[in-house]
C-alpha cells in the first residue's frame, strides 16, 4: 500500500526532507533497510524525483547515531535523529544546536533555550563521552565543544587521495578508468576481452567501475587489483584489437592503453591500495568495538609504508621497484603521519590510547610507528599512565575508611615491562612475546594492577566477550572499558544508511526505466 501521505506530485524541498526524516526515525530504518523493504520502495516511488537523492536538488538530512555497550556487553547503536536540513544553513552553529536538541530529546543531558534564543541550560556536552564526525569543516567546528575526533576512515581515504593524485600514478589510473569505461560500455569489446581471458584461464569479468558511495580508495583498489590479475588478457586484447571502438566520450581506446612501465605502476599500486582498503574496512565496522583499533591500524600502516620495509601481499613479500610508486608511497605515508600524529591533539590521542589499553588483545603491545608523533615518543608506559589516571579519577572505588597513621605503608606497584610485541603482527612473528610483568605490592590487588598482570587475549577474541566473562573480577574497570570501547572509529553507520537509501533509489529508477521508460518523463511514479 502506498504511504498515506505520499503524493505523485513534487513536494516542496523542506516538506520532502521532513517527511523522509520522520519516516526514518519512526521506523528505525538504519538497521532494517533491505532490498525487499516495500515501505522504503514506496517512499522513493512516490516522493523522490531527483536522479540522485543526496545530490543538489535531492534531500538533505543530518543523521545522529548513538553507540553504547550494554551491561551485558553487547554493542548497540540507535538513530537519535534524522533531522531535515533542506531549508537550514549548514553552518557550525546550526549543526551544534541540532545535535544538542536531539540528544536532550533522548535524555542525554539537558538543553533549553530562552525566548531570545539564548541558551539557559546545556549539560549535553558533559553527557557525551566522545563524538565521531566526518571531515567537513562545518561539523568539526560545530562539535568542537565535544570530546571527540574525526572519522578515521575519512582521514585514511583523504590520505589515499594524495597517493592517487601523485605524479605518474594519477596518469596511470586515468588510463585504467578509460579502459574500464571501454570494457563496460562496449559489448563487442567485452566479448572479445572474454576470449582473451579464456586463453589465459582467467575469470571472464569486466573491470570494476568506480563506486562514488565507496570513495576513490575502494574503487581504485578494486580496479588496480583487477588489472594486476588480468594484465596478460588486456595486453593480448590490445595487440589483437588495434582499432578498438572509441569510448562513449569520444576518446580513442588506444589513448588509454598502458605502456609496460605503467603496468608496473598499476600492479604495485594494487599492493599499496589493498593494504589501505583493508585497514579502512577494519575501522568502518559498526558491529563491534573499533576505537581501540585506530592506533594499531595506523601504527602498522605507517610502519609498512616505510621505503625500506618489505610489503606483504597475499602472504608473500613483494618489492616496490617503480619510482612513481615509491614516491607516491612516501607521500601517502607523510600524509597519514600529518593527519594522525602531527595534527592530532593530545586529548584525542589519549582517548585512542586508553581505548587500545582496555582492549585485552592489545593492552600489552608496543606502539610501533608512533615515534612519528611530533610531541614526543608515545610509549606503552605513557599509555598505562593515561589509563591509570582515567581509572583513578572516575572508576576507582573510594576507600570506605582511612588508613591509620601507624598502619604498614603499602609500597607502590613496581612494573617491569619487556619484550613488547607490535600491533597486529602476524602470529608467526619471531619477535612476538607476551609481556612479562613483575608486580610487587602489599595487601589486596587493585583491579587496575590485576588487569595489568593478565596476559593479552587472543587477537581473534571479541573484547566485549572477554570483559563480560571477567565483570565480577573487574567490576569497576569493566565499566571504564565499556565507555572507552563504545565510540566507533568511523561515521560508517550513518553513511551506510544513506548509501543504502541511495542505492535502492538507483535500483528502483533503473527498474522503472527497464519496465517502462515513460515513467521517467515526469519523474519516478
Amino acid at each position: 500500500m502506498p504511504l498515506p501521505w505520499a503524493t505523485r506530485t513534487t513536494l516542496p524541498e523542506p516538506l520532502r526532507d521532513l517527511r523522509f526524516s520522520l519516516w526514518i526515525v519512526r521506523n528505525n530504518r538504519p538497521l532494517t533497510i533491505g532490498e525487499h523493504d516495500r515501505e522504503l520502495r514506496d517512499i522513493f516511488e512516490y516522493i523522490f524525483q531527483a536522479d540522485d537523492i543526496w545530490s543538489e536538488g535531492g534531500i538533505a538530512i543530518f543523521g545522529i547515531l548513538a553507540y553504547w555497550i550494554t551491561k551485558s556487553f553487547e554493542y548497540k547503536e540507535k538513530l537519535l535523529s534524522a533531522i531535515p536540513f533542506g531549508d537550514v544553513r549548514h553552518n557550525a552553529l546550526e549543526l551544534e544546536l541540532a545535535t544538542k536538541r536531539a540528544c536532550a530529546d533522548f535524555g542525554i543531558g539537558s538543553f533549553e533555550e530562552g525566548e531570545d534564543k539564548s541558551i539557559t541550560i546545556d549539560t549535553v556536552t558533559d553527557s557525551v563521552h566522545a563524538t565521531i564526525s566526518d571531515s567537513a569543516s562545518n561539523i568539526i567546528k560545530g562539535w568542537i565543544s565535544f570530546d571527540g575526533y574525526e572519522c578515521s576512515c575519512h582521514l585514511l581515504a583523504l590520505s589515499t587521495t594524495e597517493y592517487l593524485e601523485s605524479d605518474g600514478v594519477k596518469e596511470v589510473f586515468g588510463k585504467m578508468r578509460g579502459m574500464t569505461t571501454h570494457f563496460n560500455h562496449s559489448v563487442i569489446g567485452r566479448n572479445l576481452l572474454h576470449d582473451c581471458q579464456k586463453k589465459y584461464n582467467l575469470p571472464a569479468t569486466a573491470p570494476p567501475q568506480d563506486n562514488a558511495t565507496r570513495g576513490a580508495w575502494k574503487g581504485s583498489a578494486q580496479q588496480s587489483s583487477w588489472y594486476a590479475q588480468q594484465q596478460e588478457a588486456v595486453q593480448l586484447y590490445d595487440v589483437e584489437q588495434p582499432n578498438a571502438v572509441d569510448n562513449p566520450d569520444g576518446s580513442p581506446y588506444k589513448d588509454h592503453k598502458l605502456q609496460l612501465f605503467e603496468w608496473d605502476v598499476a600492479r604495485e599500486s594494487s599492493y599499496i591500495l589493498a593494504m589501505t582498503a583493508m585497514d579502512i574496512d577494519i575501522l568502518q565496522s559498526t558491529k563491534t568495538a573499533t576505537s581501540s583499533l585506530v592506533l594499531p591500524v595506523v601504527g602498522r600502516l605507517t610502519y609498512n609504508l616505510k621505503a625500506d620495509t618489505p610489503m606483504k601481499h597475499n602472504g608473500n613479500f613483494v618489492q616496490i621497484t617503480s619510482l612513481e610508486v615509491q614516491e607516491a608511497r612516501e607521500l601517502l605515508r607523510k600524509d597519514i603521519i600529518r593527519r594522525f600524529y602531527t595534527e592530532l591533539s593530545e586529548c584525542k590521542l589519549e582517548d585512542f590510547a586508553v581505548a587500545t589499553f582496555v582492549d585485552p588483545r592489545y593492552k600489552a603491545l608496543d606502539f610501533r610507528g608512533l615515534e612519528e608523533w611530533q610531541r614526543g615518543e608515545l610509549t606503552a608506559h605513557q599509555v598505562i599512565e593515561w589509563a591509570r589516571q582515567a581509572y583513578d579519577a572516575d572508576w576507582k572505588p573510594k576507600a570506605a575508611t582511612s588508613q591509620p597513621v601507624d598502619a604498614p605503608q603499602v609500597s607502590a606497584p613496581r612494573l617491569k615491562v619487556s619484550n613488547l610485541v607490535s600491533f597486529l603482527d602476524e602470529e608467526e612473528d619471531d619477535e612476538a612475546a607476551i609481556v612479562q610483568e613483575e608486580v610487587e605490592f602489599v595487601g589486596r590487588e587493585s583491579e587496575f594492577t590485576l588487569y595489568l598482570s593478565m596476559p593479552p587475549a587472543e587477537k581473534s577474541l571479541d573484547p566485549l566477550h572477554w570483559w563480560g566473562d571477567r565483570e565480577e573480577k573487574l567490576p569497576n574497570l569493566s565499566r571504564m572499558a565499556r565507555q572507552f570501547l563504545a565510540p566507533p572509529a568511523s561515521t560508517a553507520g550513518v553513511e551506510r544508511m544513506f548509501s543504502a537509501c541511495g542505492q535502492l533509489h538507483s535500483d528502483l529508477k533503473n527498474k522503472c526505466l527497464r519496465d517502462d521508460p515513460a515513467t521517467l518523463h515526469d519523474g519516478i511514479h
